[in-house]
């Protein structure tokens, strides 16, 4: 018979009571790269349309019709003499602003001595002059009565545009009263401008 080979006890057991599972595989591994794709591909997306657009400014700042070609086409334009052209309008305007403001126009002035004076009143002579103190108007007038010259008075005193206002040498003369009148004129009143704005 041939010799039978040993057998050897253990009380170890060579394999694991425990059935086997499978371990399962993380899915954060691949989760993390596919972000790390995404973000590299954007970031090389980024960088291309930075440089496109660098390259597009670099074309329209440099090229035929480019900015560089405009602003010497512009710079030929200004020195061909139309700065002096602009300065010498640019003159003329503020000369007539000037004239404008300076103007004076009497028809306000005849539109309040109509409205403020009274029917029993009547002037004969009327005579402006003005000066740096202001504009005066002296007048020579007749009246029916004392109290048409008093009321008279009272209507340009209360004027607000009217000062310093003066009726004297009142005399009696055959039926009527006569007397002369001064009074200093709101330099406003007879601006141009001030009426060309109402």
């Amino acid at each position: 018979m041939p010799p039978k080979a040993p057998t050897q006890t253990s009380f170890i057991p060579k394999q694991s009571l425990i059935p086997k599972t499978q371990k399962r595989k993380r899915g954060g591994a691949s989760f993390m790269l596919v972000f790390a794709i995404v973000v590299l591909v954007l970031s090389l997306g980024a960088f291309g349309g930075v440089y496109g657009y660098e390259v597009q400014l670099r074309r329209s700042i440099t090229g035929p019709d480019g900015l560089r070609q405009s602003l010497t086409r512009v710079q030929e334009l200004f020195e061909g003499g139309l700065l002096e052209e602009i300065a010498r309008f640019d003159t003329r305007i503020k000369r007539a602003r000037t004239l404008l403001n300076n103007h004076t126009t009497l028809a306000p002035l005849f539109a309040l001595l109509e409205e403020h004076t009274l029917k029993t009143v009547r002037f004969n002579t009327f005579d402006f002059s003005s000066s740096e103190s202001g504009a005066h108007i002296r007048m020579d007038g007749t009246a029916q009565s004392f109290s048409s010259v008093a009321l008279q008075s009272d209507s340009f005193v209360a004027n607000k545009r009217l000062r310093n206002v003066s009726f004297s040498n009142v005399q009696v003369k055959g039926n009527s009263i006569t007397f002369q009148f001064s009074a200093m004129v709101d330099p406003d009143l007879l601006r141009y401008t001030s009426v060309v704005s109402r």
